[in-house]
């Protein structure tokens, strides 16, 4: 493993911890009578950790494959929009 790879990974473990104390910090709100829905506070709190582990795992697991896979895609689309500006020039024949 290099430094690259450390980086990346040491970036989703820290999103993790940053995820797991969402967690931590939405059970201290007051928990609401049972048989009630959640309120919008803890929804939200929910959704942002499950996003910041989501998107933790990814990079602990990928690394830096992700950027380059992005970085490719990204050149791809690129390329073939010039194409297809360059083909519209084209007279018709």
């Amino acid at each position: 493993m290099n430094r690259r790879n450390l980086v990346w990974r040491l970036a989703g473990a820290l999103l993790v911890g940053v995820a797991a104390c969402t967690g931590l910090r939405q059970h201290r709100i007051p928990i609401p009578i049972a048989g009630q829905p959640p309120g919008p506070v803890e929804l939200v709190l929910g959704l942002t950790g499950f996003a910041l582990a989501l998107a933790g795992m990814l990079l602990i697991i990928n690394g830096p494959r992700l950027r380059d896979k992005w970085r490719g895609n990204m050149e791809n689309n690129a390329l073939s929009h010039r194409r297809d500006r360059v083909d519209r020039n084209r007279p018709v024949p």
